[in-house]
């Protein structure tokens, strides 16, 4: 099932916003209210919905968003509301800690992202995800720019901002929270890791299909 916005039907579907996605919206605004604490609990949880699609983007190849990438923002608007962890966060990529060389690692990957496929066009091959009507398929491409940069360059900036929300919630006292959290979520992949082995072999698999809605090679 998918929502369609007034925007993507008047511009050839440039978004489309799933099911999950609202609920995913609707998890978001809960733990901006809730606060920080919550907010790293349920984006720990998203981390399971790795095959799920909280939005597509058809305008960059139909790349999909994930429920965590967009659970990272309002993680990072909890965090970025309270003046101390706000401080806390900025105060988590100075030198010469880990974030800082995380900072650096993301710049040069986001620069390399943007520069190098277009200084080195058609003179390598590239991995790539093709669809057309026999199906999604990996295939080798000459080197360009593609939608996956553009993509990619989102995972590295969640993943910055959300070392640095973390760093906030640990220096503020909350390293309990994120433990337990992420034991949590280790947990239930667990149990999902085998509600999925049996829904696999008893030919039930379609439980489980509603969550794979992103435009993922299943394998």
């Amino acid at each position: 099932c998918r929502i369609l916005t007034h925007d993507a039907v008047q511009q050839g579907t440039s978004m489309t916003i799933e099911v999950i996605g609202a609920l995913t919206v609707l998890a978001g605004l809960w733990v901006l209210w809730r606060g920080p604490v919550a907010a790293f609990w349920v984006l720990a949880l998203s981390t399971l919905l790795g095959a799920a699609a909280a939005f597509k983007l058809p305008a960059l190849g139909d790349a999909s968003v994930p429920p965590a990438l967009v659970l990272t923002g309002f993680f990072v608007l909890a965090v970025v509301m309270r003046a101390r962890m706000r401080v806390a966060a900025i105060e988590s990529l100075a030198p010469p800690g880990p974030g800082y060389w995380m900072l650096l690692f993301s710049a040069y990957a986001v620069a390399s992202a943007y520069f190098m496929p277009r200084l080195f066009q058609g003179l390598t091959y590239a991995y790539s995800l093709a669809r057309n009507d026999a199906g999604i398929g990996i295939v080798s491409l000459p080197l360009r720019p593609r939608a996956s940069n553009a993509t990619q360059v989102a995972y590295l900036a969640a993943n910055l901002v959300c070392f640095m929300g973390a760093w906030a919630l640990m220096v503020r006292g909350e390293a309990k929270a994120i433990t337990n959290a992420l034991l949590a979520s280790a947990a239930a992949l667990l149990f999902f890791a085998v509600v999925d082995v049996v829904t696999h072999y008893t030919g039930t698999a379609f439980v489980l299909s509603w969550l794979r809605n992103a435009n993922y090679r299943m394998l």
